[in-house]
């Protein structure tokens, strides 16, 4: 940079140089900053994406969810945190309740089941 100015008589000078060299206009601005915003969608994106892909087989409807409901080059890893744990509380819940409604019928169904003809001897005094 030392090398650009070196030649400069005024501050101005040196000043008008540095803008020429680094500042450019207003459009050259603007596209440099598109170029840069792209840059980081893609960036953004492609971790997104490795997230997305290192969820387990229970998540792929998330996934799938996800991928065609939000904007993943916006959306942030805290976006996804959020909504994964509030899926996997759901998933816990249902899998829970399922447990507890097999439990009930495994236990009704034993109670309702007719006496083996063993049982039924014994309580009879049969041998």
């Amino acid at each position: 940079m030392f090398e650009k100015i070196s030649d400069s008589m005024t501050v101005k000078a040196a000043w008008d140089t540095l803008v020429r060299c680094y500042g450019g206009s207003a459009s050259v601005n603007k596209v440099k900053l598109q170029s840069l915003r792209k840059q980081f969608e893609n960036l953004n994106m492609k971790n997104n994406d490795k997230v997305l892909r290192s969820l387990t087989p229970k998540f792929d409807y998330i996934v799938v969810a996800i991928e065609h409901s939000k904007d993943l080059s916006i959306m942030r890893i805290k976006e996804f945190q959020s909504i994964l744990e509030a899926q996997e509380l759901c998933l816990t819940e249902i899998t829970s309740e399922r447990e507890v409604e097999w439990a009930l019928k495994a236990s009704f169904s034993r109670k309702t089941q007719k006496p083996s003809s063993l049982e039924a001897k014994k309580r009879h005094g049969g041998s």
